[in-house]
């Protein structure tokens, strides 16, 4: 697993920020978004996806379960000069469920990290109000070579690791999804990112899936 508070100050990358702006653009065309609603982003890092979207919602609660970046992400609002985003730690798993309810929940990149996604899942559904969306943007299925090799310069310890975080099956989030009590979940590609793997360029696919509160 990636110490996330010391990657942290190194996090933002010129490659993340495309990624950050191109996601926010495939969200407001997928979601209904207007600047009554307020927001949650879960797994948010240092909140680029968050800034990304600030102009297009009212209000933003950032969470990440690591607190480096949580401050890192402190930062990046205060330097924007943003109203309306404040950023929390928060973990899903071994925390209380905020008690605001919010309209749209978002996270990129974070789930296939979780180790109970169903439990995750259940906690987005409580937090959203009813009629509420929630876009989940994470790796299709990879063999653990998108985390099991280096990271914007940075060798993890689990390189070529079994263990290695391996991506979300859509068909299998789709069913998550609906366990925990959503509907109209769509599912589409809309991603790819391109890194290094034993010397040679290697795709990776993103995919988007939003799914209803009703």
């Amino acid at each position: 697993m990636h110490n996330f508070d010391t990657l942290a100050p190194t996090w933002d990358t010129p490659e993340r920020a495309e990624r950050a702006r191109g996601v926010a653009a495939e969200i407001a065309r997928r979601l209904p978004l207007d600047r009554s609603q307020t927001a949650l982003e879960y797994g948010a890092g240092t909140g680029a996806l968050s800034l990304a979207l600030a102009d297009q919602v009212g209000s933003i609660l950032v969470t990440d379960a690591s607190a480096g970046m949580i401050e890192m992400a402190e930062r990046r609002i205060a330097e924007a000069g943003v109203a309306g985003l404040t950023a929390r730690r928060l973990d899903l798993l071994t925390d209380p469920i905020p008690p605001d309810r919010v309209d749209l929940i978002f996270t990129l990149m974070a789930l296939h990290h979780v180790s109970d996604v169903p439990a995750v899942l259940a906690a987005f559904h409580v937090l959203l109000r009813p009629q509420g969306h929630l876009a989940v943007i994470d790796l299709e299925p990879d063999d653990g070579a998108f985390h099991g090799h280096h990271e914007h310069g940075h060798e993890h310890e689990h390189e070529h690791d079994e263990d290695a975080p391996r991506g979300l099956d859509p068909l299998v989030l789709t069913e998550q999804l609906k366990q925990a009590g959503f509907t109209d979940v769509v599912v589409e590609s809309i991603w790819t990112v391109t890194r290094e793997v034993d010397g040679q360029p290697r795709e990776f696919g993103l995919f988007l899936a939003t799914a209803l509160r009703p």
